[in-house]
């Protein structure tokens, strides 16, 4: 659970933790996963090299908290799937999986 000033995690109680110490407790194996908000993005979107989105095909003008910019220059979609709107889901929608170009370049 995240929130604009502390990150929280759950083992046999709550503890808070900054962003910076959240990411230096993670000591299980595998990626970690930053699920927002806003502050939380901007503070880390420099540590990422994969981004797991969820992009709606709406605009809300009363949005005041956003996702940093995603450069295209600096990313590459490497997968997109689309849903269009149903009774469960108000707006069309794409799942899309981006990585950085620096990190595909190191992988090859």
């Amino acid at each position: 659970v995240a929130s604009h000033q502390r990150v929280v995690t759950h083992c046999e109680y709550y503890k808070k933790y900054t962003t910076e110490e959240a990411l230096q407790a993670a000591t299980m194996p595998g990626d970690i996963f930053i699920i927002g908000g806003a502050q939380i993005y901007a503070e880390t979107f420099d540590m990422v090299q994969t981004l797991h989105l969820t992009r709606l095909h709406a605009t809300f003008e009363a949005a005041d908290a956003f996702f940093p910019t995603i450069n295209p220059d600096e990313w590459e979609v490497i997968d997109c799937e689309h849903h269009v709107a149903d009774e469960r889901n108000a707006y069309d929608y794409d799942f899309v999986t981006l990585v950085r170009k620096n990190q595909q370049t190191e992988q090859r």
